[in-house]
C-alpha cells in the first residue's frame, strides 16, 4: 500500500462521511420508538371530537336562529297588540275615561 496523500485524504473523507452517516442513522433510530400508529389514532380521535363540536355548534346556531326568529315574531305581535290596546284606550270626546 502506498502512502499517497490523495489516498489518505480520500480515506479520511470517507471515514468522516461514514461517521456522519452513522450519526444520522442514530438520529433516525430515535424515531423507531415513536408510536406512529398511536399518533394516528390520537389524530383520528381529535378529528372525531372536532366533528362533534362542529355538529353541536351547528345545532346551537340553529336553535339561536330559531329563538331570534321567534323573538322577532313576538316583538312584531307585541307591537300589534300594543297598537290595539292603545286604540282601545283612546278616549273618545264626550266619554268619561275608565
Amino acid at each position: 500500500m502506498t502512502n499517497d496523500p490523495t489516498l489518505l485524504s480520500d480515506l479520511s473523507t470517507l471515514l468522516t462521511t461514514l461517521k456522519d452517516i452513522d450519526l444520522h442513522s442514530n438520529d433516525v433510530s430515535c424515531l423507531d420508538g415513536l408510536d406512529i400508529a398511536g399518533l394516528g389514532r390520537q389524530m383520528d380521535s381529535a378529528n372525531a371530537v372536532l366533528d362533534q363540536l362542529e355538529s353541536r355548534t351547528d345545532a346551537l346556531m340553529q336553535k339561536i336562529d330559531a329563538l331570534l326568529e321567534e323573538g322577532q315574531e313576538n316583538q312584531e305581535d307585541g307591537k300589534t297588540m300594543d297598537s290595539e290596546v292603545s286604540k282601545e284606550e283612546t278616549i273618545e270626546p264626550g266619554k268619561p275615561s275608565t
